[in-house]
C-alpha cells in the first residue's frame, strides 16, 4: 500500500515538473485533467478517472463545462469531487472579469467581446445581461435581468426601467447566450431587440449593440445592421 502511495506521489511530482518545464497548456487532455483532479482528490490515482471523464464528455473543456448532474454519475467522482470540479470554470470566469477592472471602457466590438464572453460563454442556460454606460463609454452598472431555460429568456421591462432610471446611464449594451448553439439571432431575438430599443428611446437611452454568445463564436446585431450603425465614440 505504501509503495502504491509513493508511486502516485512520484507520478504527481513528474506531472508538476512537466508543467514547470513546458507549461500547463502543452499537456495533453489526459494529463491536464489528471493534474486538475489531483487538486481535488489528493490521495488517489486520478488517471483512470481522467480517462473515464474524457470518454464520457470528449474533451478537457467539455468535462469542465459538463453539468453537475452528469459529472456526479461518473464512477469515481462523487458529490464533493463534482462540486469542486465545477468551481474551476467559475474561478477562470472570475479571473477574466477581474482583469477588466470595475469600470472598463467599452467602445469597440472587441471590447464588448472581451467583456461578455467570460460572463456568458459555456453557460448551460440562457442568460440576458444589460450593461449601462455613462457618456464616456465606461461601464457604470451591470445586471442579469433574466435567466431562462436552454432556448429562451423573458425580459421584464419594469426591471429594465428600474435599472436605467436608478443609474447615470446614457446607453446600454444587451448580451445573451445561445447555449451550445449558433449565435445568429432568432426571429424572437430580433423582435425583442426592436421592442427593447424602442422602449429605451422613450427613456432617452441609446442601445449600442446586442451581443449573442454562441458555443464557439459571437454575433453582433449592430455589425450586421439589426441595429442602426453608430460608433459609440461619435457621441462625444
Amino acid at each position: 500500500m505504501e509503495q502504491k502511495k509513493n508511486t502516485h506521489e512520484k507520478h504527481r511530482e513528474r506531472l508538476l515538473n512537466t508543467i514547470k518545464e513546458v507549461g500547463f497548456e502543452k499537456l495533453n487532455d489526459i494529463n491536464a485533467l489528471e493534474f486538475v483532479l489531483t487538486l481535488i482528490i489528493p490521495r488517489k490515482d486520478t488517471n483512470p478517472l481522467a480517462h473515464a471523464l474524457l470518454d464520457q464528455f470528449g474533451s478537457f473543456s467539455k468535462v469542465l463545462d459538463a453539468d453537475y448532474s452528469q459529472l456526479v454519475h461518473v464512477f469515481g467522482m462523487g458529490e464533493r469531487s463534482a462540486t469542486l470540479l465545477k468551481l474551476f470554470p467559475e474561478i477562470f470566469r472570475r479571473y477574466q472579469k477581474d482583469r477588466l477592472g470595475k469600470n472598463p471602457l467599452i467602445n469597440t466590438l472587441g471590447d464588448m467581446i472581451s467583456y461578455f464572453k467570460p460572463r456568458l460563454e459555456n453557460k448551460l442556460r440562457e442568460e440576458f445581461i444589460v450593461v449601462g454606460l455613462n457618456n464616456k463609454g465606461r461601464v457604470v452598472a451591470e445586471k442579469t435581468v433574466s435567466v431562462g431555460g436552454k432556448n429562451s429568456v423573458a425580459i421584464d421591462k419594469k426591471d429594465l426601467s428600474l435599472f436605467i432610471l436608478n443609474k447615470h446611464i446614457s446607453s446600454v449594451i444587451f448580451a445573451h447566450n445561445h447555449p451550445g448553439a449558433d449565435p445568429r439571432p432568432s426571429r424572437a431575438d430580433v423582435e425583442a431587440t426592436d421592442a427593447l430599443k424602442a422602449f429605451l428611446l422613450l427613456n432617452n437611452v441609446r442601445l449600442e449593440d446586442h451581443i449573442i454568445i454562441g458555443e464557439d463564436s459571437v454575433f453582433s446585431m449592430k455589425m450586421l445592421q439589426y441595429i442602426e450603425e453608430k460608433d459609440i465614440r461619435d457621441e462625444f
